[in-house]
């Protein structure tokens, strides 16, 4: 006789455990070495919820020493009456016929299930067996409910379920809980003092979400919860805790918001977006500001949703620090191209770049297609021509084009962020505007007609559209909105901050759009500010709080005093004008120094016209020779400015002597018959 013939049942049971894991693969034991450690895993855990007659799979995995194992499972009811199995572990609430295809109900109540292989058992999980749930209805124990909870605070949920009108909530047991986004609330079904059919919220990020509860294979109606939003915003210099910085070119420091919640309570916010006015000057990334290049810039942050303020209205904060960048000057580069020969038979267009050290013309790069319009994003990265076949796009650095013939028309705006494009064509029928998604290579196409300028908020999230007294406004979070202005309009521009967007129309009317709302009227009060003559341009200065708006002979500065908080917020809103004591004029561009401290001007008259804010004075700075310009580029430092002429040279003019110190030749078309004036003129950040 054999010894294991005379092995007892322990005995005998470890070594077929042992032979039969060797069997499958799971490794080699001696009869010295330990027995393997065996668990089974049984899904659902550790309760389920059954409607009378439905049927529930259970699964389990048996593993042995953390491998999983290919072995038999039995699935076990302790009360056939109330649960069964079929040998696949789909569960019967009530009895199978023999063949395992009909589920006949049973009895309702509470039965322990459990599986077993290879000799070990399961947990139990614990079914509870009832009528047809019908409804779950969900809702704050505490009536009424708090229209928010304050970070950290808590708020506790309870479900009612029903099968037709009967209360049920007693037979179903403990209930599976979810909330919608679980940036705004953590939820906790453990917590002390909580009953099978509650749950805790605890309060996360500021936005909206809901909550609600699952049983027998059903989503109940759902509750909302509010963690209380952001109500006011700020920011100051971590170093100087102050609004304004001082960086050497390279150099890096942080900043610190502060966050204020509808209670008044101080709050920490993780989602908020930070934003440079000016890329060039300074980058920002999660409260930290890195110096690039010398000059000026306006870093803030935003409390924008989705990452902030989730599902509610954005929060811009009620000022900026005020960020200066020195550092040797380095060169920059400012394009130059023509819209000459748009429409043009047999006529290439050059962009020829200008190194503002050496202030000369470098190799120029032949266009695919004559441009009628072209934009540099704010990034530097990319440059974007409406041509008549379809959008270019060129990246600079390399020095390559990527065509998109789907997208015709004219390039209107370009995101800060850098990520989108509006292209607009008015001579398709019908006309149509393309929004483009650069990261993800698709457009929006939107019907809207005659659509000739458009704006973007300093988010990204929002832009406004113009076709005549029709503004739309476009946004990534809101549908498309409509409004009538008072007049056509002429030009518009967002605060730096966000906080309102101003339009000016005919005849001379700026009006001030909420920026948290997509463009409502500011107030009854202060919607709409009077100028002395038509709006013709407008360009926000980088304190956050005024607009320049250019108003012959001179322009009118929008003071718009905010704290921001809210959503509208309050605001009262003046008016000043400066006279550039040079007479009437057209505008044809204005432009403002990173700085903030200078605005120039350009126009019909053979100077640029320029205000400097610390001194409260007019200037001008003369073309020689005499020439008309007609498009401009300032650099980032504010001490150059290079000026397209009627006489085809670009003009460089130097801000701080107020002189022109030199011109510039350039050649944009190859054919000569063709006038090819230099109309573009744009600086890669």
């Amino acid at each position: 006789m054999s010894r294991i013939g005379k092995l007892g049942p322990s005995a005998l049971g470890a070594w077929l455990l042992i032979l039969n894991l060797a069997s499958v693969g799971c490794g080699h034991y001696s009869s010295a070495s330990p027995p393997p450690t065996v668990k089974v895993a049984l899904t659902p855990a550790p309760t389920a919820s059954m409607n009378l007659g439905s049927t529930l799979q259970f699964s389990a995995t048996v593993t042995a020493n953390k491998s999983v194992i290919t072995t038999p499972i039995k699935f076990i009811s302790r009360n056939n009456n109330i649960v069964s199995f079929a040998p696949s572990g789909l569960a019967c609430a009530g009895t199978w016929d023999k063949s395992f295809i009909v589920c006949s109900p049973g009895s309702a109540g509470v039965v322990n299930v459990l599986a077993s292989g290879f000799g070990t058992a399961s947990t139990v999980t614990k079914v509870y067996v009832h009528p047809q749930v019908t409804a779950i209805n969900t809702a704050a124990i505490v009536q009424p409910p708090p229209n928010c909870v304050s970070q950290n605070q808590t708020e506790t949920f309870q479900a009612t379920i029903f099968s037709g009108n009967t209360d049920i909530t007693p037979l179903v047991g403990p209930l599976t809980w979810s909330v919608m986004d679980v940036s705004v609330a953590r939820i906790s079904t453990t917590a002390a003092g909580l009953q099978s059919n509650q749950v805790q919220l605890t309060a996360n990020q500021p936005g909206l979400t809901q909550v609600f509860a699952s049983a027998s294979q059903l989503n109940g109606q759902p509750a909302t919860f509010q963690t209380c939003p952001v109500q006011a915003l700020s920011v100051v210099a971590s170093s100087t805790g102050s609004n304004s910085l001082s960086l050497q070119s390279s150099s890096s420091s942080l900043l610190s918001p502060t966050a204020v919640d509808t209670q008044g309570v101080p709050i920490s916010v993780s989602g908020l977006t930070w934003i440079s006015s000016q890329p060039g000057v300074a980058t920002t990334k999660s409260g930290s500001v890195t110096a690039g290049r010398p000059g000026g810039a306006a870093v803030f942050p935003v409390c924008s949703p989705p990452s902030c303020n989730v599902h509610l209205s954005p929060i811009y904060s009620s000022n900026v620090v005020s960020t200066t960048v020195t550092g040797n000057a380095v060169a920059e580069t400012v394009f130059v191209t023509s819209t000459g020969c748009f429409g043009a038979a047999s006529c290439t267009t050059s962009l020829v770049p200008i190194n503002t050290q050496t202030n000369t013309a470098g190799t120029a790069l032949s266009l695919p297609s004559p441009p009628n319009s072209f934009v540099i994003d704010s990034t530097g990265t990319n440059a974007y021509f409406g041509t008549a076949p379809g959008l270019k796009t060129l990246a600079i650095s390399a020095g390559t084009f990527r065509s998109s013939n789907t997208v015709a028309g004219k390039v209107l705006a370009v995101s800060p962020d850098g990520n989108q494009v509006i292209v607009s064509n008015t001579t398709a029928s019908p006309n149509v505007v393309n929004v483009i998604d650069v990261k993800a290579g698709s457009s929006t196409p939107l019907l809207l007609s005659g659509v000739t300028a458009a704006v973007f908020s300093p988010d990204s999230t929002t832009a406004y559209l113009f076709a005549g007294s029709t503004m739309s406004v476009f946004s990534t979070t809101q549908p498309l909105r409509t409004i009538t202005l008072p007049g056509p309009a002429t030009d518009a521009a967002f605060l730096t901050t966000g906080t309102f967007g101003l339009v000016g129309s005919t005849p001379s009317t700026v009006s001030l759009l909420n920026g948290c709302d997509s463009a409502a009227p500011a107030s009854p009060n202060t919607s709409t500010v009077s100028t002395i003559s038509a709006p013709s341009l407008l360009a926000s200065l980088p304190d956050g709080k005024t607009t320049a708006v250019v108003t012959s002979p001179g322009f009118t500065t929008i003071a718009v005093n905010t704290t921001a908080a809210g959503c509208p917020p309050p605001v009262t809103a003046s008016a000043t004008f400066h006279d550039f004591g040079q007479g009437g004029f057209t505008p044809k561009q204005v432009l403002v120094s990173s700085d903030g401290k200078r605005l120039y001007v350009i126009s019909n008259l053979s100077e640029v016209l320029a205000y400097d804010f610390p001194t409260a004075s007019a200037k001008v700075i003369p073309l020689n020779p005499s020439a008309t310009p007609l498009a401009a580029a300032l650099t980032l430092s504010g001490n150059g400015l290079y000026v397209g002429a009627s006489d085809g040279t670009i003009h460089h003019l130097d801000t701080v002597g107020l002189q022109d110190v030199g011109q510039i030749p350039v050649t944009l078309c190859s054919n000569t018959s063709v006038s090819c004036p230099p109309d573009v003129v744009a600086l890669r950040p």
